[in-house]
């Protein structure tokens, strides 16, 4: 079984995270490249090289009414993800919006 062939789960923890931070969470989870511009259209981006790559994807971020963004920019967010998942085959990108995970 090949690496693409295994869906990968990535959690984090979005509690008191701002735009820039959270955007640095999901490249260093993702393991983009280092020159990932940290903005919205760098995410698509290494996002779709990522999924290509190394395979499906199943993101779960918590505590989501923690995060410090402003609600234009979570709403951007979630449309990259959204419109990801329209563009790839089905099931190469699930993401999970948890408010909280306790033990």
């Amino acid at each position: 079984m090949s690496k693409k062939d295994q869906v990968r789960r990535v959690s984090i923890d979005c509690s008191g995270l701002d735009k820039p931070q959270m955007l640095r969470a999901l490249a260093d989870a993702l393991s983009f490249e280092e020159h990932f511009g940290a903005n919205f259209d760098a995410l698509y981006d290494s996002l779709a090289d990522n999924l290509q790559e190394y395979g499906a994807l199943e993101l779960e971020l918590t505590n989501w009414s923690g995060l410090r963004m402003a609600k234009h920019n979570r709403e951007t967010l979630l449309s990259i993800f959204e419109d990801m998942q329209e563009e790839l085959e089905p099931g190469m990108l699930k993401v999970k919006i948890v408010e909280r995970v306790i033990g």
